[in-house]
């Protein structure tokens, strides 16, 4: 249930009436959308210089990149109606909760696309059919997770209505409990899928020198995990909150960031054809690639890394009251 300010509390607001954390939002939405940008456009050279080409795993990164910049658009729009500014200062409680409910769609299945593009690609690169049966388990359980995540989201008061509409009596479950439970299961999930290619990574026949440095780009999304940690810590405050519209700022953000880091982390794997073309270290552009999967014709290990190569206080009761499942975009 929302936590409705202390007189202490609402004085300070409006003591700090001008304070605004929107152009903190602006600046780094900028700064993360431009780099998932650059990073996909990035793969998508890269694959082209590929024989394999664009796969399942490309196209599936790429709805998850909709989705994020779907996120961060609709998060942007929030801030027309309060978010970023003190809860005295909300606008339209209703649309403002509404749109959080499409953040909320956003996220989850942008995060669940991305996860399963990164599963994808493992598929490509690792002919072992024991490994790609586990890798379906864990396409299910990403599967169970964003619905859960997505369900329990929405579903936080029933009925939905009540989560702006005080005149609506509802039933609301501790969303900040919900949080932290989905949270965690993200985070275990990311270790999951970073963690249980390596034996099969090293496995492959290639110098060991590249086997590290596969080790080091896979080991990126790790940041992507970081990140979600960083957020659960903001996201499982979210019941604790007076000031909605303000406090959640972080979690939102963090949010955008986790999906950026993701994507970031997911791509980079497939740079090594624009690196030999930068650096001209051979089996540069089609025609290089061609005669690099005729050597390795026949051998599952040196198929892989051809693969490798191509993730007043009655108002501001209404008010609080009205908007408190702002802490959803966490």
């Amino acid at each position: 249930m929302p936590v409705i300010p202390t007189p202490e509390e609402i004085q300070y607001m409006e003591d700090h009436i001008d304070e605004s954390l929107a152009p903190a939002l602006h600046i780094s939405a900028a700064v993360a959308m431009t780099a998932a940008t650059v990073a996909v456009i990035l793969r998508f050279l890269a694959r082209r210089k590929t024989e394999s080409g664009l796969g399942g795993d490309d196209y599936c990164l790429f709805l998850g990149y909709f989705f994020y910049m779907s996120y961060m658009i609709a998060l942007e729009y929030d801030t027309k109606w309060g978010l970023g500014r003190h809860v005295i200062l909300l606008v339209d409680a209703r649309s403002l909760v509404i749109n959080t409910y499409v953040c909320i769609a956003f996220y989850v299945f942008g995060m669940a696309t991305i996860k399963t593009s990164i599963l994808l690609l493992y598929h490509r690169i690792f002919p072992n059919q024991t490994f790609r049966k586990a890798l379906l388990v864990l396409g299910a359980l990403i599967f169970a997770w964003a619905m859960a995540a997505f369900f329990l989201s929405i579903l936080t008061c029933v009925p939905v209505e009540s989560s702006w509409d005080i005149t609506i009596q509802g039933r609301c479950i501790n969303y900040g409990t919900v949080t932290l439970v989905i949270g965690i299961f993200n985070i275990l999930m990311d270790f999951i899928i970073l963690v249980y290619p390596m034996p099969m990574l090293w496995k492959l026949q290639m110098p060991r020198r590249r086997k590290i440095l596969l080790s080091f780009a896979f080991g990126a999304g790790s940041i992507a995990c970081v990140v979600s940690i960083a957020r659960l810590f903001y996201a499982q405050r979210v019941e604790s909150t007076y000031d909605t519209t303000w406090d959640n700022v972080w979690a939102a953000m963090l949010s955008g960031l986790e999906m950026c880091t993701a994507i970031v982390a997911c791509c980079t794997v497939t740079y090594r054809p624009l690196i030999e073309r930068i650096f001209g270290t051979g089996g540069t552009g089609k025609s290089g690639s061609k005669a690099s999967l005729s050597r390795d014709k026949g051998t599952h290990s040196k198929q892989g890394w051809s693969e490798i190569s191509n993730c007043g206080s009655s108002r501001l009761l209404r008010l609080v009251l009205g908007s408190w499942h702002l802490h959803l975009l966490a």
